[in-house]
């Protein structure tokens, strides 16, 4: 999902930035990040992930085609928040299928690095997802449960 960046005002003053994986700039690689250490760095700073640190075994390369492979999607929502040119964490809606008997499930993801923590970073990150999840699927409305998000087709 192609989107403009978006900035958003923390409880702490600061402002964070929200980008799609399609950024170009993150393409081209201009942020000094690397994602893998990311990942390495979210998993190692909660046990509420679903791997842990030794589990991050995405190559450099694995991780281009993943991005590339999101943002080709058009289905898919994932956005990047970046706080002072650093990335702080990111949230992904990724529906179950095209099939009618699943299409209204999806699979959202959000890690946040810990020094992000409390800020209300994730909250403002999960409502953008899911408000732009309900725009891209209109004949859908999405309703939270405790461990899942679940889009009903009107």
């Amino acid at each position: 999902m192609h989107l403009a960046p978006e900035t958003v005002s923390l409880k702490n003053g600061k402002t964070a930035v929200f980008r799609a994986a399609d950024d170009a700039r993150i393409q081209m690689g201009l942020f000094d990040i690397n994602p893998i250490c990311v990942l390495k760095d979210t998993a190692g700073e909660t046990p509420f992930l679903l791997r842990y640190p030794d589990e991050v075994n995405f190559t450099e390369e694995g991780e281009r085609s993943l991005l590339q492979s999101r943002s080709d999607d058009p289905s898919v929502v994932m956005l990047n928040a970046w706080v002072g040119g650093k990335l702080a964490g990111n949230c992904t809606l990724t529906p179950k299928g095209a099939r009618r008997k699943i299409c209204h499930r999806a699979d959202v993801s959000i890690a946040l690095r810990k020094a992000y923590w409390g800020l209300g970073l994730g909250k403002t990150l999960l409502t953008r997802v899911l408000t732009l999840a309900n725009l891209r699927y209109a004949h859908t409305r999405l309703f939270w449960t405790p461990a899942r998000i679940v889009m009903s087709v009107f």
